[in-house]
């Protein structure tokens, strides 16, 4: 396997806040994880969310711009974020395997294939 950035307690921590604050600004997502892309070499902060196909990324980062604003993190973080449509194989796999689990808050992958779909590494926080 090659070397994997590694992701700090500081980005676990944001991950954590930013998922706290969607849901206190009641921002309609499905489900967010950290997910290591093989290509880039580094991880990008998901975020599943049916706005994604209702109204479009731009909108939707634009939205989620509104929320991370309030969320204590480096540019360096917020650049990491990510808007996934959860009707997409990577989300579907995830949801219908830990969709119907009580709480994955804090559950790692690593070289893990789920339903069909390779998961190099992922840390997860929430997935409906």
């Amino acid at each position: 396997m090659p070397y994997v950035t590694t992701l700090t307690e500081d980005d676990l921590d944001f991950g954590k806040r930013l998922t706290e604050r969607l849901k206190a600004e009641r921002f309609p997502f499905r489900g967010v994880f950290w997910l290591y892309d093989d290509e880039t070499d580094d991880w990008q902060l998901v975020v599943a969310t049916d706005l994604v196909e209702k109204e479009g990324p731009r909108k939707t980062y634009l939205r989620l711009a509104k929320v991370t604003s309030s969320v204590a993190g480096s540019d360096f973080q917020l650049m990491r974020i990510s808007a996934i449509n959860p009707r997409g194989p990577l989300y579907r796999a995830l949801s219908s395997t830990f969709g119907k689990t009580a709480s994955v808050l804090g559950a790692r992958l690593r070289q893990t294939v789920v339903n069909g779909i390779l998961i190099p590494e992922a840390y997860l926080y929430e997935i409906h």
